[in-house]
């Protein structure tokens, strides 16, 4: 009896030695692997891995073996050294060998993410984030994520400009059950994953412009969504312009009349004939001095 006691203790302590020890490895690279890992570009916050003539992210870690803070909003960068990155990624190579970084937080509530490609594996060992802002004008990965895996997004905020491109897709897929659809948000369940979520894509209803000819990404930089009739937040990156300085947002494209962050608040909710809530997108515009 006292041997199988032993034995049965022995498995315990190896299987929870095994545990941590695989998450760990989960949300770190290996603690004798040289970092920034070759290749590499740290910011203190971020890993970038050099695409041609832009960045993408491969992780973010304060530093191996040292677990970050709980994170309730993460903003992903649009830029890094004047240049844009593209998507975040979970993996690289080097030395023939693949490397896994993960968000090294318990909790994340909310992602924002300006990229069109975001691997599944964002969040490697704990999914917990529920909302995803994405300015991307174009088709974006998270959303199918959405709409046929396990995913732990509930809420989507777009661009006003998607929301009838990712309307019609969905009521050609079979599995997928629109509950709900107003002219500022989708109410759907889907049946390709094993438990069905109530899930709702939303058109965000504050824009920040890039407000320049040839700007990128249909003139999007930033998007959000607050509470009608109320204040709004200042983006948390500025944005990135070749040769010119950013001089704040403006309520016109003309950079006339500067908003007031403490004071301005978006247009009161109106409703129409029916009671319904009427969509009003307010768009910010960035000013730029020549240099």
């Amino acid at each position: 009896m006292k041997r199988f006691f032993k034995i049965a203790i022995c498995l315990v302590l190896t299987l929870t030695t095994l545990c941590f020890t695989m998450g760990a490895t989960c949300r770190k690279l290996y603690t004798d692997d040289p970092f920034p890992p070759p290749g590499l570009e740290w910011d203190g916050r971020f890993l970038y891995y050099p695409v041609g003539n832009e960045y993408a992210i491969v992780g973010t870690e304060p530093e191996f073996g040292v677990k970050s803070e709980v994170i309730d909003k993460l903003y992903l960068p649009y830029y890094y050294n004047g240049k844009r990155v593209l998507y975040y990624d979970h993996q690289f190579y080097y030395g023939g060998t693949p490397h896994n970084f993960g968000i090294d937080a318990l909790i994340i509530n909310e992602i924002y993410c300006p990229y069109q490609y975001v691997s599944y594996y964002l969040l490697p060992c704990e999914d917990t984030f529920k909302k995803i802002y994405v300015p991307e004008a174009t088709y974006v990965d998270s959303f199918y994520y959405m709409l046929h895996t396990n995913s732990p997004i509930i809420e989507m905020y777009i661009v006003s400009m998607m929301f009838d491109k990712y309307y019609n897709e969905m009521i050609e897929l079979p599995k997928i059950t629109v509950k709900e659809k107003k002219d500022w948000r989708i109410v759907f369940e889907s049946q390709y994953i094993p438990t069905i979520i109530e899930r709702i894509l939303y058109k965000a209803n504050t824009a920040y412009m890039f407000n320049y000819e040839g700007s990128p990404n249909e003139d999007y930089y930033f998007i959000n969504n607050f509470e009608r009739g109320g204040l709004i937040e200042n983006t948390p990156y500025e944005p990135f312009r070749e040769g010119y300085e950013f001089t704040g947002w403006y309520k016109d494209s003309e950079c006339t009349q500067k908003w007031n962050f403490e004071v301005d608040t978006l247009p009161e909710p109106t409703y129409d004939e029916n009671g319904e809530l009427e969509y009003v997108e307010t768009r910010l515009y960035a000013g730029w001095n020549k240099i």
